[in-house]
Parts: C-alpha cells; sequence; structure tokens
C-alpha cells in the first residue's frame, strides 16, 4: 500500500480482516485518551465493569461491546452508567459461563 505523510496517525480499517476503501471524507479524530477498563467482577455468569469515559466524549453504553475469550457479553441495562454496568455471558444448560476456564483479558 502507498502511504503519504500526514500531521495525524495513520490508520488501516479492515472489516473481518479484509482492508476497507474509504469514500468521501475520510478525515478522524485520534482519541489520546481511550477509555480503560478499571474495574472487573465475576458472579457465575455476570461481569460487573467499569470503563472511564474519556472528558467531551461522551461514551455511553451502546457504544460499548464486551467479550471474554470470543463469547460475547450482553449489556443487561443500556441506560446503566458507563463507569458501573454488567453483562451477562452466554451460559451451558448448567447456567455456568460458556467460557474455558483459565484467565482472560477482558
Amino acid at each position: 500500500m502507498l502511504r503519504t505523510a500526514s500531521s495525524k496517525i495513520n490508520v488501516e480499517v479492515t472489516v473481518n480482516g479484509i482492508p476497507s476503501v474509504c469514500k468521501g471524507d475520510c478525515s478522524y479524530n485520534y482519541i489520546t485518551d481511550s477509555p480503560v477498563l478499571t474495574h472487573a467482577s465475576r458472579n457465575v455468569a455476570e461481569l460487573t465493569l467499569s470503563i472511564t469515559d474519556p472528558a467531551a466524549i461522551g461514551y455511553n453504553l451502546s457504544h460499548v461491546t464486551v467479550s471474554l475469550y470470543d463469547e460475547e457479553c450482553t449489556i443487561l441495562n443500556l441506560s446503566d452508567p458507563i463507569n458501573n454496568f454488567t453483562c451477562r455471558l452466554p451460559q451451558n444448560s448448567d447456567n455456568t459461563p460458556r467460557i474455558p476456564s483459565g484467565s482472560y483479558r477482558v
């Protein structure tokens, strides 16, 4: 791919591993203060999480996707604050979460 000099960081976007093509206005804003996971706890198949909301960005839970070991965790209440919310992992027939045992990064 060809590259040109830019005052902004170059970004490559892929969709399902395939490079995307930008049509029209391809400008973007780079977020230097990205959201950070500050708390995570699990009770059976429910995760309680806290994420920082960088000033002036206005993230809410509709902007958030949570997955653990490739299993999507369904946010239980989209109106909860981003700094303290709960999601539910998919469950096996015995109500245990559908993830292999071990330690994982959320």
